[in-house]
């Protein structure tokens, strides 16, 4: 488990998988929702994004997803953040079909679905920008 990311987390996760992110694994969802990141500890880190999660109470399960090494301190609603945490959870649970609540200040819930290599996310979103791409 690198230190930097017990460092950047606060605290130790029960287990830590690395991948196209590391996954921080906790026992219980307030052990993720209290997280204070220590962002420049995090930057660190030889991968750029960091999901942390955990069993959710009324949902499958929590998270919350970092990529301060990308420009973003913490995404409020990650759907990238889905395509490891879907295959780690669906293992776990042993289910294809599964609700998760991210835990950022936003915060958002999504129904998420393992279909073979290919994961699929839904849930109500907001518009936040309107605007027109002109391709030259």
């Amino acid at each position: 488990m690198p230190a930097a990311l017990v460092a950047g987390l606060g605290r130790k996760p029960s287990r830590a998988l690395k991948g196209r992110h590391y996954v921080a694994v906790f026992d219980i969802a307030a052990d993720v929702e209290s997280i204070r990141p220590n962002f420049t500890k995090l930057t660190t880190l030889d991968r750029p994004t960091i999901a942390v999660t955990a069993p959710g109470v009324d949902v499958d399960y929590v998270l919350r997803f970092f990529a301060p090494a990308n420009g973003v301190p913490e995404d409020p609603v990650s759907g990238v953040a889905q395509c490891s945490l879907v295959p780690f959870w669906a293992a776990e649970l042993e289910r294809t079909k599964l609700k998760s609540r991210q835990l950022s200040e936003r915060g958002g819930v999504m129904d998420c679905e393992l279909k073979g290599p290919r994961v699929a996310i839904a849930g109500a979103c907001t518009l936040i920008a309107r605007g027109k791409l002109e391709l030259a």
